[in-house]
């Protein structure tokens, strides 16, 4: 028997249509398996688990080759006020159109993803972090001059590290970054060094 590596399933020649129409739908559900366990529902971003595990790949490459890599935090200014004031299907979908600014306005080699029910994150390779303080306020003011539904505005505030010591480090010093933007007002862009 030949083995086959990166391969789910074959069919032998001869085959029935509908055997291979079988298959087909059986493929199409893996991946549609897969993609639920990789992503948020209500954003269609990438969820935590995905990305906690980009990061930790991230982190094996950096301790090799010593790249740049920058993680960025972002919250929406006065969620909780939005969260009591919007219903629960408004609230979503505010959540959708910023993650999907948020891709729109990154690289495809970034990973952008919901890391709780009110953050968002985003990865970014090959990145120093004045690259990264520049994409946090392109990402910044995108979201204050944007007009939602209903003329909704919002802020959001963001923090932003480079990789240097673990990547527990990291996120750890992106977290305080993060709180110091708010803690100043909130619409700012702070940076750990």
């Amino acid at each position: 028997t030949e083995l086959f590596f990166g391969v789910d399933d074959f069919i032998e020649s001869p085959f029935a249509i509908s055997d291979l129409k079988s298959r087909i739908e059986n493929g199409l559900q893996t991946v549609k398996r897969w993609r639920q366990g990789t992503r948020d529902e209500d954003t269609g971003l990438f969820n935590r688990s995905f990305f906690n595990m980009q990061l930790s790949q991230e982190y094996a490459i950096w301790t090799r080759g010593h790249s740049h890599l920058c993680l960025v935090l972002m919250r929406i200014d006065a969620f909780q006020d939005l969260q009591e004031s919007l219903s629960q299907t408004d609230m979503q979908w505010l959540k959708k159109a910023v993650g999907e600014s948020l891709i729109d306005n990154s690289r495809v080699t970034d990973t952008c993803a919901l890391w709780n029910h009110r953050d968002f994150v985003i990865l970014l390779r090959s990145t120093p972090i004045e690259g990264a303080q520049k994409f946090c306020e392109k990402i910044r003011k995108k979201m204050k001059y944007s007009e939602f539904p209903d003329h909704m505005q919002i802020t959001v505030s963001l923090g932003v590290a480079e990789l240097r010591e673990s990547d527990a480090e990291l996120v750890r010093r992106v977290s305080l970054a993060l709180q110091k933007a708010e803690l100043r007002g909130g619409n700012q862009v702070i940076s750990a060094y």
